[in-house]
């Protein structure tokens, strides 16, 4: 488990290496990509600090519920990029994100729990909204069929597939224990789900930092969808 954990840990730096390695070669106009590259760093410096605070004895409760909040900000700009020319899906956005933060703000700051109960609740909104949102994406993706680049040659989709990834391993999450004397075989096999699932998800990080979404649309010469060619200018 321990040697899982040390993987996971540092999972986050194979995406990070990627970006850097492809920042000159690649479009450095997707902001999408580079919200989710600085939530990178962010994420792997929380968890690293977490990691040696643990290590000392320290609890790292109100560590890991301030996050959230950093969390949660950056994937609502991740999403507003995503979704900047649907109205619909951006107002889901701002209500969505908006509900999650004052989930948050009641359950840490008025309850005064931030630094002694681990704040599941907020997580399982962020989980639900994210869900909800990344199903959006790929209702926008097969609805625009004037688009013609498959989804997968573009650097959204993998991003959304990481982050649907990231929702399943924050599900497992919900049933571990924060006590480890109160965790037995099931919750473990939970952790080992959240902690391969964690690896997996940067794997599909990286390969989004991989694509130039932009040269794939120019390679691609748009075909009319209907049998009728016709097209209004």
């Amino acid at each position: 488990m321990k040697s899982l954990y040390i993987i996971s840990l540092f999972s986050p730096l194979l995406p990070i290496l990627v970006f850097l390695l492809c920042l000159l070669k690649r479009n450095k106009q997707e902001k999408s990509k580079w919200v989710i590259f600085i939530l990178l760093l962010v994420s792997f410096i929380f968890d690293a600090l977490g990691f040696n605070l643990s290590q000392k004895g320290f609890r790292t409760i109100g560590l890991i519920n301030a996050y959230l909040v950093i969390e949660v900000t950056f994937l609502y700009i991740f999403f507003l990029y995503l979704f900047a020319l649907n109205k619909f899906a951006k107002t889901i956005t701002n209500i969505g994100f908006a509900l999650a933060i004052i989930v948050w703000l009641y359950i840490n700051i008025i309850k005064g729990t931030l630094f002694n109960t681990y704040d599941f609740i907020s997580i399982a909104v962020e989980f639900i909204i994210i869900f909800i949102l990344c199903l959006l994406y790929f209702f926008q993706v097969v609805t625009h069929i004037r688009d013609t680049t498959p989804a997968y040659n573009t650097a959204s989709f993998w991003l959304i597939a990481a982050l649907l990834l990231y929702c399943a391993s924050t599900f497992f999450s919900f049933f571990i224990p924060t006590e480890i004397s109160e965790r037995n075989s099931d919750t473990i096999a939970f952790e080992y789900i959240s902690r391969v699932a964690n690896v997996l998800k940067n794997v599909l990080f990286s390969i989004a930092f991989m694509i130039n979404t932009n040269k794939n649309k120019n390679d691609i010469t748009y075909k009319h969808q209907s049998i009728y060619n016709v097209e209004q200018h």
